[in-house]
């Protein structure tokens, strides 16, 4: 007997119902692919990680879930989070997949050579006190003993993120200031007066009355180093998060340090360059184990839209500590370099260190002229007036630009 035709409809499909059903693969599924581990090639921090999240991730919700406790959280300069993680945490963190990357968190130090003895306050403001100011506005040898501009970077915001500002030195006459202290809670970004002094030493090369380039600018501690000029990768990035969340238009960087390549930190550097804040940054320099090394295997000397800056000699010579190669901008001096030292009176450093803030002081001269200009403007700018055929000694693929004022 044939089946009513409404059923002969539906008999197929109730056939082969249990083939569509029956399974197929016995093989498992395979696990779900794990986030990227970057090794540093440099001196890990151990057992801490940095972690850069995908877009829309809330920081907090993730860790919560995870069971991590970070000991920083990035929301502006990159999103993210720094934390310690066990094996079994960062497991768990890399099978996220709301997790784009992890990476070892590494050691980071000022670009700063041995220093040499502090010197008294001069009793006279000298308008070229140190031979980098008189150098940078001339275009030729011999130095003229003169330091002439017309601008003074006012209204233009320095930050300096370094080991600290000492706020009571007469060269800033009460133009630096508190940003954050990402070191010591209890410690108000001030420069240790015990410590290297660098953070003191490199805001005067900027903004010092006497020792400065932009001698009215606003300068802001970002206190991410140590009294010994150490710090870590995740805490750099911190100190580029809290910028990047304050930073007006009118605003430049300074930041004198190195480290291993880290993809965070450059993905921090580039923001805080997207958000119209020119950051100079040094090449790094040799270290008493190892010579001198290309800049672009460095962080932040590889970022994108940072301004690296190597250093110079009184002789229009590249310095044999300097980092070189293509990442860097332009040269600036950068071998015994007069500055303000932390505690008063004055000290003599080299370094990359002192280089860059010689070319922060000068984009400060031009943001108080342009406060709207893109850092791709100002970095031209350096560029175009920065003078060409002097320099010797020059390694590999490094560009021959030395810093000048441009007539500002």
């Amino acid at each position: 007997m044939r089946p009513p035709h409404h059923l002969r409809r539906l008999l197929p499909l109730t056939l082969l119902a249990p083939l569509t059903l029956a399974p197929t693969d016995p093989t498992p599924a395979p696990a779900a692919p794990r986030a990227a581990l970057h090794r540093t090639d440099g001196r890990a921090v151990p057992g801490h990680y940095i972690v850069t999240l995908r877009q829309g991730t809330s920081p907090r919700a993730l860790t919560t879930r995870l069971g991590v406790t970070p000991d920083t959280v990035y929301q502006h300069a990159l999103l993210g989070f720094a934390a310690p993680l066990t094996p079994g945490q960062l497991d768990a963190v890399r099978r996220s997949p709301d997790v784009r990357s992890v990476e070892e968190d590494a050691v980071l130090r000022q670009s700063s050579v041995p220093v040499r003895p502090s010197t008294p306050v001069r009793d006279s403001a000298g308008p070229a006190a140190s031979w980098g100011l008189d150098r940078v506005d001339q275009r030729r040898l011999p130095l003229d003993g003169r330091f002439a501009v017309t601008g003074t970077g006012a209204g233009v915001t320095a930050y300096v993120v370094d080991t600290g500002i000492d706020y009571r030195h007469p060269e800033f006459g009460g133009r630096a200031r508190e940003g954050v202290d990402l070191v010591d809670p209890n410690g108000h970004g001030s420069d240790c007066l015990t410590g290297s002094g660098h953070g003191t030493h490199v805001a005067g090369i900027i903004g010092g009355g006497e020792h400065g380039i932009a001698r009215k600018v606003t300068l802001v501690s970002v206190r991410v180093l140590d009294c010994e000029g150490t710090t870590s990768a995740s805490r750099f990035v911190a100190g580029l998060d809290w910028v990047a969340q304050h930073a007006g238009p009118a605003s430049v960087l300074n930041a004198s340090l190195n480290g291993p390549y880290s993809a965070a930190t450059n993905a921090s550097v580039a923001a805080v360059a997207d958000r119209g804040v020119p950051p100079v940054v040094s090449a790094g320099n040799a270290q008493p184990s190892t010579a001198a090394t290309d800049a672009c295997a460095n962080s932040p000397g590889s970022a994108p839209g940072a301004v690296v800056v190597g250093a110079t000699d009184r002789d229009d010579r590249m310095t044999s500590f300097s980092d070189w190669g293509s990442c860097l901008r332009l040269l600036a001096p950068g071998l015994d370099i007069v500055s303000a030292r932390a505690g008063g009176g004055t000290a003599t450093k080299s370094g990359t260190s002192q280089a860059a803030p010689h070319v922060t002081g000068v984009a400060a001269l031009y943001k108080a002229a342009h406060p709207d200009a893109s850092v791709r403007t100002v970095t031209e700018w350096l560029e175009k007036q920065a003078t060409q055929g002097v320099l010797s000694g020059l390694r590999e693929r490094t560009p021959d630009r030395l810093l000048n004022t441009g007539g500002l």
